[in-house]
C-alpha cells in the first residue's frame, strides 16, 4: 500500500465513517439492476481502516479514546461476520442494512467517531 499523508488518512477515515453513518442511503445510491450486497460492501471497505487509524494514532492526531471507539466498530463488524459470535444472515442483506438493529448500532457509534474526527479536521 502506498504511504499517504496524515491528511489523506484522516480524510479516508471521515469518508468511511460517513458511509457507515449514511448507510441507509447506500442502497438508494445504487441502480437496482446493479445492487449487490451493500452491507458486505461497506464492511469490506472498513477492513482497510486499520492502517489509517494506526498512522493517525502514532502521529498523535487521534487520542486513545477515539482509537478505542473505532476498534469497537471494527470488532462489532468482525463479530457479526460469518463465524463471529454476533453473526446473523439477516444482518448482511440489503434489508438488514436498512432495518437491522446491528446496523442502527453501527450508525450510532460511527456518528460519534465521525463528529470527533470532524472536530479534529477543523482544528
Amino acid at each position: 500500500m502506498k504511504e499517504c499523508s496524515l491528511e489523506e488518512c484522516l480524510e479516508y477515515m471521515i469518508d468511511n465513517l460517513n458511509s457507515l453513518v449514511n448507510s441507509r442511503n447506500y442502497c438508494d445510491s445504487i441502480e437496482s439492476f446493479a445492487q449487490w450486497n451493500a452491507a458486505d460492501d461497506l464492511a469490506s471497505e472498513w477492513e482497510n481502516c486499520g492502517y489509517f487509524i494506526n498512522r493517525l494514532f502514532e502521529a498523535g492526531i487521534i487520542t486513545h479514546d477515539i482509537k478505542n471507539k473505532i476498534s469497537e466498530i471494527d470488532n462489532l463488524l468482525s463479530e457479526a461476520s460469518v463465524g463471529g459470535s454476533l453473526y446473523e444472515e439477516a444482518i448482511w442483506t440489503n434489508d438488514g442494512l436498512l432495518n437491522h438493529r446491528f446496523w442502527e448500532l453501527i450508525r450510532e457509534k460511527a456518528a460519534v467517531v465521525l463528529n470527533d474526527l470532524l472536530r479534529l479536521s477543523k482544528a
